[in-house]
Formats: C-alpha cells, sequence, structure tokens
C-alpha cells in the first residue's frame, strides 16, 4: 500500500525506534520544526497537513506497539480527521 500511495501523495512514515514516534512522524510530515508535547501539537500538525493542498498519506506499522502518550497523540490526529479529509 505504500509504495502505491508514493505514486500520487507525499508518503511519510513513523519510524518505532525513534523517541516519540508520532510527534517526529507529524513534524516531518507537516514540515513543523517543533510541535508542543500535547493535543495542541496534534492540532497544530493536523491544520497544516490539512491546509496543504498536496496529498500526504501517513503510515504507521505495529499501531499496539506504541506508548500510553503516542496512542493518545494518534487517536487524537484520527478523531481529528472528517470524510473528506480521509479519502
Amino acid at each position: 500500500m505504500k509504495w502505491a500511495a508514493e505514486l500520487r501523495a507525499t508518503v511519510v512514515e513513523a519510524v518505532a525506534r525513534l523517541q516519540r514516534p508520532v510527534d517526529s512522524l507529524l513534524r516531518r510530515a507537516s514540515g513543523a520544526d517543533h510541535l508542543p508535547p500535547d493535543i495542541g501539537g496534534v492540532l497544530e500538525a493536523y491544520e497544516r497537513l490539512a491546509a496543504d493542498r498536496h496529498p500526504t498519506v501517513l503510515v504507521r506499522d505495529d499501531i499496539d506497539a506504541l506508548d500510553h502518550e503516542d496512542r493518545l497523540a494518534f487517536d487524537a490526529l484520527l478523531r481529528c480527521l472528517q470524510p473528506k479529509t480521509a479519502s
């Protein structure tokens, strides 16, 4: 799926071995140098991504391996998605 998405969108993959992989994913995808380490950071990244007209696909394998804080951040991002932004 990742390779197929790369043909039509920017694909940013979470690196599981990094500390705070969801924060890293969101910073790289949104182009932010720094994001607040809370829900505000997730919302800021979402707003940046939503404002960009080029489609972006976020890839995270082994979601069950996330620690509690990263899982909350990822869940918050998923809750931001609307049907029109999730297509």
